[in-house]
């Protein structure tokens, strides 16, 4: 039924007042997890996040390794890092929310694949100014994927991405600022930069399949797969939506 509808079921046919969310790859890495949520078990809850973490040793096999690294660079920050900008850090692999918030201001089911379902509702809650706030009460990502089935998932996320700034529902979100950090405060990608972006795409393919990937290169494929999927890689100067 989708990564959205799913998330909406437990609160429609629930029975208690609260519900925590976990993804079902998510290690507990202590006994004092659930404990580290009860003081959040009242009235004025909104949405409490507890973060993910990764195992510290890299995996074994090198087909997990594109995964493991993101996950470790970009994935595993602190709470006081998320509370900077609480509603842009939001993920839905572990959260404490009343059943009675996610009735009034569900997930958007209209999102059925991989990708940025939890970036829109958090922009929902923002709108609805809903107190969300971040905790250090990480789970442990256990389920790493193979190489392609990382990227897979970050081509499907980009297609939702796309779907969603051409409805204007999240402006200020995602491609915004793989413009801003890799084309340094330029507002507009040349004709040259995204027929460079088309032809080295399959070159990023294969440097991030390696033991060495770079997360720069996986931020560029991202942007090149951004451009495939709203038509724009052969099109001259294009103006950014603020």
């Amino acid at each position: 039924i989708g990564r959205a509808a799913i998330r909406n079921r437990p609160a429609k046919q629930g029975r208690y007042d609260f519900l925590l969310f976990l993804d079902c790859d998510s290690g507990i890495p202590d006994s004092q997890f659930l404990l580290n949520y009860l003081p959040f078990l009242n009235s004025e809850l909104g949405v409490v996040a507890g973060g993910r973490i990764y195992q510290s040793a890299p995996p074994a096999e090198s087909k997990l390794y594109l995964h493991w690294k993101y996950g470790t660079l970009r994935e595993s920050k602190s709470a006081l890092w998320r509370n900077l900008k609480p509603y842009d850090r939001f993920h839905s692999n572990n959260f404490l929310v009343s059943r009675n918030l996610i009735l009034k201001c569900p997930f958007d089911e209209s999102l059925k694949s991989y990708g940025f379902e939890d970036s829109l509702w958090a922009m929902d809650l923002m709108e609805a100014k809903v107190k969300l706030i971040h905790i250090d009460n990480p789970v442990v990502h256990l389920g790493l994927e193979p190489k392609e089935v990382f990227l897979n998932k970050v081509r499907s996320a980009i297609q939702n991405l796309a779907r969603l700034n051409s409805q204007d529902k999240l402006l200020g979100a995602g491609p915004e600022r793989i413009y801003r950090k890799y084309l340094v405060r330029s507002s507009f990608l040349t004709t040259w930069v995204k027929a460079a972006l088309k032809l080295f795409k399959p070159l990023f393919v294969i440097q991030l399949s390696g033991r060495f990937p770079s997360m720069r290169l996986l931020d560029l494929l991202k942007l090149a797969y951004y451009l495939e999927c709203t038509g724009l890689e052969g099109k001259g100067k294009t103006e950014i939506n603020r």
